[in-house]
């Protein structure tokens, strides 16, 4: 963890300053091509140069002799999902995501799963798309504790892939079961948070904590209920397992001709119904298809 995100977590969360104004006041100088280190060093002498009040300058200094040392990435670090960027105003996007596991995984396209309760046919559809998923370059997204994550890991369990668990809590309030521990010691598994690492989870949060998980998200595969919020963003209801391959088979592409438009243009699906034989050959050109899908397919 760099010096520069150890001042971050400090000065957003135990400076003194509210979140929001001290979120505003990095936005302001990262715009202006300076670094907190840099900004701090010349307190409280600069203080009007920085958009500082006298009484902020002087409350920021001295800093402390330790800082926290808490994984995280910052919102002007590549591994900050752009989504996050594109679909959230400064106020509601976070300026840290706090990391457990693996945070080289979060180069990879997100593929975030809702946490919906399904019946049985409606798992039997999830499992099938997971099933897809898992193995590809991208990174399956669910919250812990939802139906969705107990089928992540129980896929990764007999499979390879990783995936992302969004915590419903701080870092530091979460207890990893077994094989989320081995998953995360392999390297094949990471959490993010927004929450600061000691904040329980408290069900008033789910709200902001889906907001930010649905705009992180680069494809979303759902069942029910959330349509009226995906805006634009690319996504498939599970048994729409066409939609999900022909998204997937993007990323083969050249990076070109791969690009997704910032605004999250969904792509195109056939307008006549396609040969269930046509189906299962796309599918198999961006991985394995499983039997039961390949069965339901060819009923089809």
């Amino acid at each position: 963890m760099s010096e520069n995100t150890r001042l971050w977590v400090w000065f957003i969360f135990n400076s003194g300053l509210r979140p929001p104004r001290a979120k505003a006041l990095l936005a302001r100088w990262t715009s202006q091509g300076a670094e907190l280190e840099q900004v701090l060093a010349q307190l409280p002498q600069a203080a009007a140069q920085w958009g500082l009040t006298p009484e902020e300058a002087e409350a920021l200094r001295p800093l402390p002799a330790e800082l926290p040392d808490i994984p995280a990435v910052r919102w002007d670090e590549p591994g900050y999902p752009r989504g996050l960027k594109l679909r959230l105003k400064e106020i509601m996007r976070p300026a840290l995501l706090f990391v457990t596991g693996a945070p080289a995984l979060l180069g990879r396209p997100l593929v975030y799963l809702p946490p919906e309760e399904w019946d049985a046919a409606g798992q039997e559809q999830a499992r099938e798309a997971v099933g897809m998923l898992v193995g590809e370059p991208v990174l399956p997204a669910a919250f812990e504790g939802s139906m969705a994550a107990e089928l992540l890991v129980e896929e990764l369990s007999s499979s390879e892939g990783e995936a992302l668990l969004w915590l419903r809590g701080g870092s530091a309030a979460w207890q990893p079961t077994p094989t989320q521990q081995h998953l995360l010691e392999a390297q094949r598994l990471v959490a993010l948070t927004p929450l600061p690492p000691p904040a329980p989870p408290i069900p008033e949060w789910m709200p902001f904590l889906e907001q930010v998980a649905l705009a992180a998200a680069d494809f979303v595969l759902y069942q029910r209920g959330v349509e009226e919020a995906l805006d634009g963003l690319p996504r498939a209801h599970y048994h729409e397992v066409e939609r999900l391959a022909q998204w997937l088979d993007t990323l083969s592409l050249p990076a070109e001709a791969a690009e997704v438009p910032s605004s999250g243009v969904t792509p195109e699906t056939p307008t006549a119904d396609l040969d269930p034989e046509e189906v299962l050959a796309r599918l198999e050109k961006v991985g394995r298809v499983p039997a039961k899908l390949r069965q339901r397919l060819r009923k089809t």
